[in-house]
């Protein structure tokens, strides 16, 4: 768990979209747009969280899972 702390907090934008996705599913265009960050920033972003299990890819959109809800509370509490 210390480790995906860390993997998250080493990268802003990781946590700023598990908070997002925290509150609800989107997919990567409206991230994206809410964020003000190119979208093949965001893919990459989203794939590397996708690989550490915190979020989900379902259909078109992404979801975090409860894995990425710990680990987002953790860090919400710095």
């Amino acid at each position: 768990m210390k480790g995906e702390i860390g993997f998250v907090k080493a990268n802003v934008y990781r946590f700023k979209i598990l908070e997002i996705l925290n509150k609800e599913q989107m997919d990567k265009n409206k991230i994206s747009k809410k964020l003000r960050i190119r979208e093949k920033l965001v893919e990459k972003t989203l794939s590397e969280l996708e690989i550490k299990k915190l979020i989900k890819k379902e259909n078109r959109s992404y979801k975090i899972t409860e894995k990425g809800k710990k680990i987002f509370n953790q860090l919400r509490q710095f």
